[in-house]
Protein backbone atom coordinates (compact mmCIF):
# COMPACT_ATOMS: atom_id res chain seq x y z
CA UNK A 1 0.00 0.00 0.00
CA UNK A 2 2.79 2.40 0.89
CA UNK A 3 4.62 1.69 -2.36
CA UNK A 4 1.42 2.46 -4.29
CA UNK A 5 1.11 5.79 -2.51
CA UNK A 6 4.70 6.63 -3.39
CA UNK A 7 4.10 5.62 -7.02
CA UNK A 8 0.97 7.80 -7.22
CA UNK A 9 2.81 10.85 -5.87
CA UNK A 10 5.75 10.22 -8.22
CA UNK A 11 3.35 9.94 -11.15
CA UNK A 12 1.72 13.24 -10.20
CA UNK A 13 5.09 14.98 -9.92
CA UNK A 14 6.23 13.44 -13.20
CA UNK A 15 3.07 14.66 -14.93
CA UNK A 16 3.65 18.18 -13.67
CA UNK A 17 7.26 18.09 -14.85
CA UNK A 18 6.18 16.76 -18.26
CA UNK A 19 3.56 19.50 -18.61
CA UNK A 20 6.15 22.12 -17.67
CA UNK A 21 8.44 20.92 -20.44
CA UNK A 22 5.85 20.37 -23.16
CA UNK A 23 3.54 23.33 -22.58
CA UNK A 24 6.20 25.71 -21.21
CA UNK A 25 4.37 26.10 -17.91
CA UNK A 26 5.90 27.43 -14.75
CA UNK A 27 4.43 25.06 -12.18
CA UNK A 28 6.67 24.30 -9.21
CA UNK A 29 7.96 20.74 -9.10
CA UNK A 30 9.84 20.13 -5.84
CA UNK A 31 12.93 18.16 -6.78
CA UNK A 32 13.74 17.35 -3.14
CA UNK A 33 10.37 15.63 -2.67
CA UNK A 34 10.90 13.68 -5.89
CA UNK A 35 14.33 12.39 -4.86
CA UNK A 36 13.24 11.66 -1.28
CA UNK A 37 10.31 9.57 -2.49
CA UNK A 38 12.56 7.65 -4.87
CA UNK A 39 15.01 6.94 -2.04
CA UNK A 40 12.25 5.80 0.33
CA UNK A 41 10.83 3.56 -2.37
CA UNK A 42 14.24 1.97 -2.90
CA UNK A 43 14.69 1.39 0.83
CA UNK A 44 11.24 -0.19 1.14
CA UNK A 45 11.85 -2.49 -1.82
CA UNK A 46 15.17 -3.64 -0.38
CA UNK A 47 13.63 -4.10 3.08
CA UNK A 48 10.97 -6.33 1.55
CA UNK A 49 13.69 -8.76 0.46
CA UNK A 50 16.09 -8.23 3.37
CA UNK A 51 14.47 -6.98 6.62
CA UNK A 52 17.93 -6.21 8.07
CA UNK A 53 18.63 -3.63 5.34
CA UNK A 54 18.87 -0.06 6.68
CA UNK A 55 18.03 -0.93 10.28
CA UNK A 56 17.98 2.78 11.18
CA UNK A 57 14.90 3.27 8.98
CA UNK A 58 11.87 1.36 10.19
CA UNK A 59 8.87 0.96 7.91
CA UNK A 60 6.76 3.08 10.27
CA UNK A 61 9.34 5.87 10.21
CA UNK A 62 9.40 5.84 6.41
CA UNK A 63 5.59 5.76 6.28
CA UNK A 64 5.42 8.88 8.44
CA UNK A 65 7.88 10.71 6.21
CA UNK A 66 6.07 9.61 3.05
CA UNK A 67 2.77 10.86 4.49
CA UNK A 68 4.36 14.25 5.09
CA UNK A 69 5.78 14.36 1.56
CA UNK A 70 2.48 13.41 -0.05
CA UNK A 71 1.01 16.79 0.82
CA UNK A 72 3.88 18.99 -0.39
Amino acid sequence: MLLKEIDCKLAKLSGSLYNNLIFILNQPVPAAVFTDLLNYKRILQYKYVNPDYAKNFSVNKIANKVNLLKYK
